[in-house]
């Protein structure tokens, strides 16, 4: 599923030149479920893909994003604007049936931005003293903590956070945080 996204992200953006978050998830979307009406071993694959589009706008200074099952977290000028995304995947077998349009919102910026991508593998994690899961809350509290700060600072902090709350625990989930400071 990545490999087709990433054929048809490159053919969306780079040929058909559409730049809009939301109508390159649309157009995604589409596509991957042509390739899977056409492909019979793919059309058995309940797999999905999660992803967010982005565009930065230095200019106007304005975030736009859309999001298919995954998580934004933007700090513009130090508030805190958290993003859960449309419900369904890319090629969600859920969707295949009904026409899905992505949502695409605007954040607008003076001075500074931070924008936080993340899978939920982080905060998913067993650990702490009760072996519970780090949960949303907290990982939200810790971008927070160092939204501020520079960048391997920030990498330093998830590292160490993670590694203290998972202790002795296997990692349960892949874990992706990526971080954009402007």
């Amino acid at each position: 599923m990545s490999m087709i996204g990433n054929t048809l992200l490159n053919e969306i953006i780079k040929e058909h030149k559409i730049y809009s978050p939301n109508k390159i998830l649309t157009e995604l979307h589409n596509r991957i479920l042509e390739s899977l009406r056409s492909n019979e071993k793919l059309s058995y694959s309940y797999d999905g893909m999660d992803i967010v589009i982005t565009f930065i706008d230095t200019k106007n200074k304005e975030v736009i994003l859309s999001s298919a099952n995954q998580y934004a977290f933007v700090f513009a000028d130090n508030k805190l604007h958290t993003f859960f995304g449309d419900i369904f995947s890319i090629g969600d077998p859920l969707a295949r049936t009904i026409n899905i349009k992505f949502e695409e919102y605007k954040i607008k910026f003076n001075n500074k931005i931070s924008i936080f991508f993340s899978s939920d593998g982080y905060f998913d994690q067993f650990g702490g003293k009760e072996n519970k899961k780090f949960s949303l809350s907290s990982f939200i509290k810790l971008l927070h903590k160092i939204h501020n700060l520079q960048a391997d600072k920030q990498k330093e902090i998830l590292n160490e956070t993670f590694q203290e709350w998972k202790r002795e625990n296997n990692q349960i989930d892949d874990i992706i945080v990526v971080g954009i400071n402007i």
